[in-house]
């Protein structure tokens, strides 16, 4: 049983001390820990953890790798260029990069369930270990993980109640450039959760959208691949999508998943389903459940597309900051046997499918100062 086992036994252990406690100091001191939990097995992991961690600390340390060294690699985007900079300043070492990237791309997320979920704010945490795959992706994709948590931070000053608002748009603003010059993907992650957020989704929406994008996935499945190997083909010859084309197109490691099955993405749909059950004609107007919806679709419709999981990434990583007002409430019991149950699967495969040796590098696990 490996650490991330361990983990997400804990994290699902914390969740239900997290239900049944009536003291809400006692439900923050268990949020506490859980997030310490989570940000200290980013925090802390050792350079060879994570698929691209160990080429990026060689980049920042000047041991150099597959990304060269920060003097003399100039194809980076230039907001990464900056931080690595900046943080050369405190220390020029391994722990000082994954550290401070890491607690860059948790504060936010973290801040925000402390802010924003009422029902509970261990349930995000737990989604954040088991599905979806972006722990995975919070490991490996350092620069994609800087612009996606300056996003987080434009979304908390642009929602915040307590700034004044021409404040607040000059700071949402600001961190929306930080954003843009920190890696290409936010161009096509900022259009999606604008457009998501103003979305009038109502439950038979939502039901739609979720089932609807598997059966559609499931019934052509073979149609998808043959338009986006069409598309990999006209986009070839254009220097902009070059690079990310020959990274990650046909890359199994970038891909949603090794193939498009039923097994695969059925659980996570189950999971937005049940979600939408327990929610209340309230909940329905969250931004974060249409982020969870419109994301877990194009994840299924994507499924064929390697480089789909890494436009949706920003939209699930918001999305699983949904906590739906039913699971407060007792007449959802079987609703919430049913998530309990459902996060069990999710730990049941990282038993069978997180193995040594892969691509992603995330085991074996090792600590920084080991």
């Amino acid at each position: 049983m490996h650490i991330y086992v361990i983990i997400s036994i804990v994290m699902l252990l914390l969740f239900l001390l997290e239900q049944a406690a009536k003291n809400n100091k006692l439900r923050m001191i268990l949020f506490y820990f859980a997030s310490f939990l989570a940000v200290g097995l980013l925090a802390f992991r050792g350079n060879d953890v994570g698929g691209d961690t160990i080429h990026y600390c060689g980049y920042f340390t000047g041991q150099g790798g597959y990304y060269g060294i920060w003097e003399t690699n100039d194809s980076f985007e230039i907001g990464f260029i900056w931080l690595c900079g900046l943080l050369m300043k405190i220390s020029r070492t391994d722990f000082c990069l994954i550290f401070f990237t890491s607690l860059i791309t948790m504060l936010p997320f973290v801040y925000l369930i402390w802010r924003d979920c009422k029902y509970s704010k261990i349930l995000p945490l737990c989604l954040y270990m088991t599905v979806w795959n972006i722990l995975s992706v919070t490991q490996t994709a350092l620069r994609q993980n800087l612009s996606v948590s300056l996003l987080f931070f434009a979304y908390i000053f642009y929602t915040s109640e307590n700034i004044k608002h021409k404040y607040k748009y000059i700071l949402a603003g600001l961190f929306l450039w930080l954003s843009f010059i920190s890696h290409t993907s936010s161009l096509l992650a900022l259009p999606l959760l604008i457009g998501c957020s103003y979305i009038k989704l109502n439950r038979k929406m939502a039901y739609i959208l979720t089932i609807g994008s598997l059966v559609f996935i499931m019934v052509f499945k073979n149609a998808f691949s043959h338009i986006f190997d069409l598309f990999n083909q006209l986009m070839t010859g254009v220097a902009m999508a070059s690079h990310m084309l020959d990274t990650y197109y046909g890359n199994i490691r970038y891909a949603l998943d090794s193939e498009i099955s039923f097994n695969r993405l059925a659980p996570a749909t189950f999971l937005v389903v049940l979600l939408i059950k327990m929610s209340s004609d309230g909940d329905l107007k969250s931004r974060y459940l249409k982020y969870l919806v419109i994301g877990a679709s194009l994840y299924n419709i994507g499924a064929s597309f390697p480089m789909m999981f890494r436009v949706v990434y920003p939209l699930l990583f918001m999305g699983i900051l949904y906590v739906p007002s039913g699971l407060s409430k007792s007449k959802t019991l079987i609703s919430r046997v049913l998530l309990i149950l459902l996060i069990l699967f999710f730990i049941r495969n990282q038993i069978v499918y997180m193995k040594p040796g892969t691509d992603d590098r995330m085991l074996p696990y090792s600590f920084i100062w080991e």
